[in-house]
């Protein structure tokens, strides 16, 4: 599995609705859900990447935190449903395709 530690995002932070963007196949519902998961096993939420900015309606994200915290919870963690591997395989696809895209990218013409 390539890593996303080698993509450079184009923005320090992002909304979460900019974040959803980048990251495709996930749904805001999915990312609530993983949100709620991760503060009932007593983590911080800083932990995926997020933070809040004085004043910005909008919960704000640090796209490297969150794609660290993606590889090592989502996409390198062993499934134990059917909807959890189908999940895993989208966001395989996900980080295929923004590494293809920052390649593209640093490519001089």
């Amino acid at each position: 599995m390539k890593c996303l530690v080698y993509y450079k995002f184009d923005q320090p932070f992002y909304s979460q609705t900019q974040l959803l963007e980048k990251f495709g196949s996930v749904s805001e519902s999915t990312l609530k859900r993983w949100m709620k998961e991760w503060i009932d096993k007593g983590n911080d939420l800083k932990d995926m990447g997020y933070f809040r900015i004085e004043k910005v309606r909008e919960n704000q994200w640090c796209p490297v935190t969150f794609g660290e915290w993606l590889t090592q919870h989502k996409i390198e963690n062993k499934y134990k449903y059917d909807y959890e591997k189908l999940e895993q395989d989208k966001l395989k696809k996900d980080v295929d395709r923004l590494l293809t895209e920052g390649e593209t990218k640093n490519v001089k013409h």
